[in-house]
């Protein structure tokens, strides 16, 4: 390990822990989604099966469920419960089922979610770091993304989006460093991104989608640099990608009758039934109008809610005339549209009682690809757009958005019209705040803190320290990782 190396890995641990203590701090509690997860993992855990019918009549009583032969399961995507439920089995192992509900659910959500989700913060940094060729400019970039934008309320919940975000990206990372950083095509490598891109389905269906773009940017370069796939290289990718491929296909036998039947197809309350049956996976044409909704639209706009995701934009200009990033445009910019497009097709686009359109997360991070491409002279513009989507997301993050799916569909059944009085954040959100109707949060289990000030100053006083560590060991320094041409900016 030289000393070079050595600054960069504390960076990366800072920024990681950074990251993690906003993602973990505030947690929230179950709802339909997150209690059909959870239901699951303890049916796993607990009763070595996958039917969840013990745990309906109780606390995690969720309308998010399949039905059949007799019994209920989970409809979601696997992949966080069974994260989950490898992080349960040693709790279990020694508490039993003793621990509390709302104990459970915020350290599940911390373990099987935020933790993971949190390291997509050092792998942003890490490219950035290479390519702008500054610790304090590629901080800015990974943490404006995953602290300014809905990867970071959705890291506090358990969903899978945040997590497919962090997978999603882990696996462009992987092959990122051998296109344009000279990193070696081993066996080890292409096992792994064929387990990461199998697990990213399994954790949310749609990023197929993303999968389908990942391997066609795998199999370029590969090409580009071997001339052909030849078996080997063919076998440790299958390899890798056949431990979720069975995984799913066991739970859907199992629990469906059929490998490839799942929850979605077995629905349980007809109108959700109706809902799959009318489109695949509740998904039909694109339609610009619901486009318009998710992106720029007041209500749950995610460019509005996150800002910092429409200044990137800017930056496409600018990676465009950088010709050494010529693949990487066109992946991160057919993958990005592509996913837009056929969500805006999606029957319950808002996605219920949520937060702006959380199923446009798993595609987020590669925002961070094109504000690496800005200008230094943006650096102040990032800085403070940044800390404005920080404070939106934080404001989503700790309040409760029960009943957004009333409001919503009441603002739909108006017609499309642009009124900034249909902006759920300033209208519903921050007055919860200013009273104090806050979500779970650590400083209030821990501590009895209620108000919003004393809990939002936790997680912003980690930040700050962290920041003067990474302050001091930066000093005087620059550590230059970057191999090749010079930075793009």
């Amino acid at each position: 390990m030289t000393g070079k190396t050595i600054p960069h890995k504390i960076n990366l641990l800072i920024i990681f822990l950074i990251t993690f203590s906003f993602y973990g701090y505030f947690i929230r509690p179950g709802d339909w989604n997150i209690t059909s997860r959870l239901a699951l993992v303890k049916a796993i855990v607990e009763e070595r099966r996958f039917a969840i019918d013990s745990y309906l009549s109780g606390e995690f009583y969720s309308g998010d469920v399949a039905f059949h032969d007799g019994h209920y399961y989970s409809d979601k995507a696997i992949g966080a419960s069974l994260l989950g439920a490898l992080m349960y089995l040693p709790i279990y192992g020694l508490n039993g089922s003793q621990t509390p509900y709302d104990l459970f659910i915020m350290t599940l959500t911390v373990m099987a979610i935020s933790l993971p989700s949190a390291v997509l913060a050092p792998l942003l940094y890490s490219t950035a770091r290479r390519m702008v060729k500054e610790n304090w400019g590629a901080l800015l970039i990974s943490l404006g993304i995953c602290l300014g934008t809905p990867i970071y309320p959705y890291a506090g919940a358990y969903y899978g989006h945040s997590l497919a975000a962090a997978i999603s990206f882990s696996v462009f990372f992987l092959w990122f460093e051998v296109n344009q950083f000279s990193a070696r095509i081993s066996p080890g490598r292409l096992f792994l991104s064929g387990f990461l891109i199998g697990y990213l389905i399994l954790t949310e269906y749609p990023t197929s989608i993303i999968a389908a773009f990942l391997m066609g940017y795998m199999v370029y370069i590969i090409r580009s640099q071997r001339s052909h796939w030849h078996w080997k290289t063919a076998r440790s990718f299958l390899a890798g990608g056949a431990i979720p491929l069975a995984v799913f296909l066991f739970y859907n036998w199992v629990s469906f009758g059929s490998p490839w039947s799942t929850g979605y197809a077995n629905e349980y309350l007809p109108e959700f039934n109706q809902l799959r049956s009318t489109a695949f996976l509740g998904i039909g044409w694109p339609n610009l109008e619901t486009l318009l909704y998710m992106t720029v639209h007041p209500m749950l706009g995610v460019f509005i809610h996150s800002p910092i995701l429409a200044l990137s934009l800017c930056g496409i200009p600018f990676m465009w005339q950088a010709r050494r990033f010529r693949v990487e445009f066109f992946v991160v910019t057919l993958m990005v549209f592509v996913y837009f497009l056929v969500n805006s097709g999606s029957i319950t686009w808002w996605g219920g009682d949520a937060f702006t359109v959380r199923y446009l997360i798993p595609v987020l991070p590669f925002f961070g690809i094109y504000l690496i491409f800005l200008p230094r002279k943006f650096a102040p513009l990032i800085l403070g757009i940044g800390l404005v989507s920080l404070f939106q997301m934080m404001v989503a993050s700790a309040t409760l958005y029960h009943f957004f799916d009333q409001y919503i569909t009441e603002i739909l059944d108006q017609g499309f019209k642009i009124s900034w009085g249909t902006n759920l954040l300033y209208r519903e959100l921050v007055p919860k705040l200013l009273r104090h109707r806050l979500t779970f949060s650590w400083g209030h289990y821990l501590f009895g803190l209620e108000s919003w000030y004393f809990n939002f100053a936790i997680p912003i006083f980690a930040g700050l320290i962290l920041l003067f560590v990474f302050h001091v060991i930066n000093r005087g320094k620059d550590v230059d990782l970057t191999i090749g041409s010079s930075s793009p900016m």
